[in-house]
């Protein structure tokens, strides 16, 4: 009796041996679990803290870029206008350009005020259409061409200068300044703006806002 007592003792031990080692064993992986995920954890915290910072560097880097194409930007602008101005001074300098004031007065003045010509029978026209006071050299039509601007003004005290010519707009364009008197006299007076322009100026311009003389009849 005391035998079968003394076994069953026995293996109630080794069993609870048995269990304490199975209890530590799954305490172990399951720490080590826990401990493997908390790595894992911090490893993920620390590549998204990484995906952050190259984000923000990304973001400044592109601003900077973003920055830097524009100051590019502003200095080509500077550049190009450099450019322009001094090919546009270029230009003026070949052009000739003059104004003549006369005390005419036209009733049936044509509509038209801007007047391409291109040849000895236009001008010839257009002295037909207002008078032959402006006596433009012919010499100049071998190689130019004649643009006369002209304008009625209630006064002779009005003045009128065609200070430049540029070729903006696919045309040639005149820039004019007017200085009206604080007292003027009662006097009609005629305006003939002229710019004689080499033709190798003229090339593919359109001179929408052109007419030849020979048009108006």
């Amino acid at each position: 009796m005391k035998e079968k007592n003394s076994i069953k003792i026995n293996l109630s031990t080794i069993f609870l041996i048995i269990s304490l080692i199975i209890i530590i064993i799954m305490g172990f992986f399951i720490y080590k679990l826990y401990k493997d995920k908390h790595t894992a954890d911090s490893k993920l915290a620390d590549l998204n803290n990484k995906i952050a910072r190259l984000q923000n560097d990304k973001q400044s880097s592109d601003n900077q870029l973003k920055v830097l194409n524009d100051r590019v930007a502003e200095l080509q602008n500077i550049v190009d206008n450099f450019k322009n101005n001094n090919q546009q001074k270029e230009t003026n300098d070949n052009i000739i350009k003059y104004e003549l004031q006369t005390p005419e007065y036209f009733d049936n003045k044509p509509d038209i005020n801007n007047y391409f010509i291109d040849s000895e029978s236009e001008l010839n026209e257009f002295y037909n259409i207002y008078s032959d006071k402006l006596n433009i050299d012919t010499d100049y039509l071998k190689s130019n061409s004649i643009f006369i601007q002209v304008s009625q003004v209630e006064s002779g005290s009005i003045q009128k200068k065609l200070s430049s010519v540029t070729f903006d707009n696919n045309t040639v364009n005149f820039i004019v300044d007017t200085d009206f008197p604080e007292i003027g006299t009662a006097d009609m007076a005629f305006w003939y703006l002229v710019a004689i322009i080499p033709n190798e100026q003229l090339n593919n311009l359109s001179l929408s806002n052109w007419s030849k003389p020979s048009d108006i009849r």
